[in-house]
C-alpha cells in the first residue's frame, strides 16, 4: 500500500509543477490541478477498493496520515505551487 501510495503522490507532485510551467493563466491552473487531484484520488480509491488493506493497523495508518496528505493537496499544495 505504502509504495502505490508514494507512487500516486510523486507523480501528482510531478504533473502539478508541469501544470504550473504550462500555464500562466491562475484560473485555468487551478481547474486543471483540481481535475488531477480529484482523479488521482479516484485512482487511489480504486486501488484500495481492488487490493484492500493487510490488516487493521495497515488501514489505520492509511487513513490517519496517508489520506489527509492527498486530499491535502486540494486545499493548500496547489496554492504553494504558485
Amino acid at each position: 500500500m505504502t509504495e502505490n501510495f508514494k507512487k500516486i503522490i510523486g507523480d501528482l507532485e510531478e504533473e502539478i509543477k508541469e501544470l504550473k510551467d504550462e500555464h500562466g493563466n491562475v484560473l485555468v491552473f487551478y481547474e486543471k490541478a483540481i481535475e488531477l487531484i480529484l482523479s488521482k484520488i479516484a485512482q487511489l480509491k480504486e486501488y484500495v477498493l481492488k487490493t484492500g488493506f493487510k490488516n487493521e493497523q495497515e488501514e489505520i495508518h492509511f487513513f490517519k496520515y496517508q489520506w489527509f496528505v492527498i486530499k491535502s493537496y486540494s486545499f493548500y499544495d496547489i496554492h504553494a505551487a504558485l
